[in-house]
């Protein structure tokens, strides 16, 4: 017993063992400490007192399957006393007797958290741009697919739009890459402001952005954000503490689902195409739109 409290003791897993009614036969120190607790509080307790009555609930077919003899390998959070939330990944192996009789489970649980973020944090790298945090082309396609499909089922509209920054290179050229970057940045925050929760701002390009607006009963209603994002670009940009000031325009595309478009491909290139006529026409043009 001493040598398996020792051995038990110094591993970093989790490990406590139930019998038949569920009750604590053995837990080491890692688990223990993990509810805040001393593992001597812990012997005879239900599993319910222990974990509590939500997690309980959450678990207890696990529980009931590992106690007919299955191992049981499954996934859950776990809140400490501090409120810090941990991903914990749980094994249930029984505890078979003599002639196969089930004295009851042994539970191993690991602490994942930290590959749990890692993976989150890597799948957020693949589907966000690096620099300003936005959605990238790949995300930009699956939420306008999403967009689509939705859209299509409720016999809705959304509106596609595309916004290509003027005036961009020069800051580039003169500035350099850093004040460039910063720029990118600002301007990503300031068109993030005009738009609503629901909808998707996009970097598609080098100084290129897409806004995805479902839901949009009109087209001057997406006319209308478009106004407000290019007016919102238009004001002055303070670049490196402000001691640059730096005016750029832009150049919005419209286009509308199913109007001009009856897919993703469809409608960006409609939305691009409506960018560039913009873009041609001059300042003097605020918004081109797909249809005429």
């Amino acid at each position: 017993a001493e040598e398996l409290r020792l051995f038990a003791d110094n591993v970093p897993a989790m490990t406590v063992s139930w019998d038949e009614n569920l009750r604590c036969r053995f837990a080491n120190k890692v688990f223990a400490k993990f509810f805040g607790l001393a593992v001597v509080d812990l012997i005879g307790k239900h599993v319910r007192e222990v974990l509590g009555d939500d997690v309980y609930r959450e678990i207890e077919g696990h529980l009931a399957k590992a106690l007919q003899g299955h191992p049981v390998t499954y996934q859950r959070c776990g809140t400490l006393r501090n409120g810090e939330v941990h991903y914990l990944e749980v094994r249930l192996l029984p505890h078979f007797g003599e002639q196969g009789k089930v004295l009851g489970c042994f539970s191993v649980t690991t602490d994942i958290t930290e590959h749990k973020l890692a993976a989150q944090r890597s799948q957020h790298l693949a589907h966000h741009d690096s620099l300003t945090g936005l959605p990238n082309p790949l995300l930009f396609r699956d939420r306008l697919n999403q967009a689509i499909g939705l859209a299509r089922r409720n016999s809705s509209q959304i509106a596609l739009l595309y916004l290509d920054l003027d005036r961009f290179k020069p800051v580039n050229d003169v500035l350099g890459h850093a004040a460039g970057d910063e720029l990118l940045t600002a301007v990503a925050t300031r068109i993030r402001q005009e738009v609503r929760e629901s909808d998707t701002v996009a970097r598609v390009g080098g100084d290129e952005f897409t806004v995805i607006l479902p839901d949009v009963a009109r087209r001057e209603d997406a006319e209308t954000v478009a106004g407000k994002i290019r007016a919102a670009l238009a004001a002055p940009f303070e670049l490196g503490g402000k001691k640059q000031s730096v005016g750029i325009g832009s150049s919005i595309g419209i286009a509308l689902y199913p109007a001009d478009g009856g897919d993703a491909d469809a409608l960006v290139k409609a939305a691009d195409a409506a960018m560039y006529r913009t873009k041609q026409a001059g300042a003097t043009a605020a918004l081109a739109s797909r249809a005429a």
